[in-house]
């Protein structure tokens, strides 16, 4: 039975899953101050490739199949179908993708980082079409599945940590720790079967989300990548120390997008009043992040400072991103958001890239979202999504 989300849900569902999903990042921010730079830019270089693949194989396709579910598809083909997409495209991903990023940090045990690598990318596509089918049916449960999945995962990194593993045994066990957590899922939460039947509508409506998507996550990450892969892992260590704190505030928003696109119009709704949440949230935390930024020279080099106020300047528009985002997608108007998004999308990438591997990384993230911010809010505004339901268009 398709959920009618309230203002509660939304606010209670955001507030746990950010927490949930905080959880490795908090554990990874603890790390940075535990072992040494260079070994720390090393872990970030593979988290930052794993989860990259993960972020890609699950974004644009997780929205297109709740988006589909919320304007009346069958729930269960549309699963099917998504399971089958999903594990080519991770598959593709752990091929493709991880071996020509994790090989350049000259890793110990490279085969075993590699192999692991691609586990937890497959295990973690699985994983989260389970979570969607739980969250069709019983978003609270979701969300305590999802908890225990985050939970389980940290669980032997952060004990490699306390014991003072080394740098091999550290990058492993968070790997293994993310397998596991995505086995404690699926082990749950029975997976569909495989299908195709609604494969090429899948597509179609995906293609703006996973243009967003790759924008969203190559943003935050390939500077990280980039620094690991030219040999820089100290650098690459303290651009990771800083981008953290800010990748868990922007789950805050990130959160609640979900049961906005399943929620259809009633979801939609409750964007006014969860936009002045976040804009409270956002002036809190700019005052954390100014305290922050004044530690920063104890913990990154003598441009800490600088790198926390730029990433500071992003906050804003990171936080309203996807909540505006799933408003333009409810609406509809498919052929001109889904142009308009993934042209926005793909100029954010590229810009992004140009400037990061130029050695400006947070300038990069500041000028990807905002083109990609400035594409959403001019849609919205065309099309009223900004609007309460009901209002005239």
């Amino acid at each position: 039975m398709l959920i009618s989300p309230s203002g509660r849900a939304l606010v209670g569902y955001g507030l746990v899953s950010t927490c949930a999903r905080a959880v490795p990042l908090i554990a990874l921010m603890g790390a940075s101050f535990l072992i040494p730079a260079a070994e720390f830019g090393a872990l970030a270089g593979v988290v930052a490739a794993v989860t990259l693949c993960i972020g890609i194989a699950e974004g644009g396709l997780d929205s297109s199949a709740s988006l589909l579910v919320g304007s009346g598809r069958p729930a269960p083909a549309t699963l099917s179908s998504l399971l089958t997409l999903r594990l080519m495209v991770a598959a593709l991903l752990a091929v493709a993708v991880l071996p020509p990023l994790l090989l350049p940090l000259a890793l110990p045990a490279t085969a075993t980082v590699l192999s692991l690598a691609a586990v937890a990318v497959v295990l973690s596509s699985i994983a989260a079409t389970c979570r969607l089918r739980l969250r069709l049916e019983s978003p609270a449960r979701e969300m305590r599945v999802l908890a225990a999945d985050r939970c389980v995962s940290a669980v032997p990194f952060l004990a490699g940590l306390v014991a003072g593993a080394e740098l091999e045994a550290l990058i492993l066990l968070f790997l293994a720790g993310q397998a596991l957590g995505c086995l404690l899922t699926i082990l749950v939460i029975r997976p569909p079967r495989a299908g195709r039947s609604l494969a090429r509508e899948l597509i179609t409506h995906a293609l703006p989300f996973v243009a967003s998507t790759v924008a969203a996550n190559v943003t935050w990450r390939v500077g990280v990548i980039a620094l690991g892969m030219k040999g820089a892992v100290e650098q690459a260590g303290y651009l990771a120390t800083a981008i953290y704190p800010v990748q868990a505030l922007v789950l805050v928003s990130a959160g609640s997008a979900p049961l906005i696109l399943i929620g259809g119009r009633q979801g939609l709704s409750q964007l006014v009043p969860r936009r002045r949440a976040v804009g409270l949230l956002v002036a809190a935390t700019a005052l954390a992040a100014t305290a922050t930024a004044a530690i920063g020279p104890l913990v990154a080099p003598g441009d800490a400072v600088w790198t926390l106020t730029v990433l500071l300047c992003v906050l804003p528009m990171a936080l309203a991103n996807p909540l505006v985002g799933a408003g333009i997608r409810v609406h509809g108007h498919a052929g001109l958001v889904a142009g308009a998004a993934a042209a926005g999308a793909t100029v954010a990438v590229l810009v992004s890239l140009t400037a990061e591997l130029a050695a400006i990384n947070a300038l990069g993230i500041v000028i990807a979202e905002t083109v990609v911010l400035t594409v959403m809010l001019v849609l919205s505004a065309r099309h009223g999504s900004l609007r309460p339901v009901g209002a005239a268009s």
